[in-house]
């Protein structure tokens, strides 16, 4: 599994996240990675791979994914920068 994420979404709760998310997924050149089939917000630093969508990372597309908690924990963003 390639392990490349070009994009993250953080943010606080009720700013948009999600209205972003969806306005991403419109596009043919950016894939969001989900947990399962359909959770879009998720942990991605405690998330085992089979656990992950198998088209997480998708080859000749800007993958992302979202997680807003991110923005309240210092570390699992430092833990985020080290996969990526």
């Amino acid at each position: 599994m390639n392990n490349i994420i070009d994009f993250v979404v953080i943010g606080f709760p009720k700013c948009g996240t999600t209205a972003l998310i969806e306005k991403l997924e419109e596009s043919s050149e950016i894939n969001i990675g989900r947990k399962g089939i359909d959770n879009v917000e998720f942990d991605f630093i405690n998330t085992k791979k089979e656990e992950l969508d198998p088209h997480f990372f998708l080859p000749n597309v800007a993958n992302g994914h979202k997680f807003a908690a991110y923005i309240f924990d210092v570390n699992k963003l430092k833990a985020l920068l080290a996969r990526v």
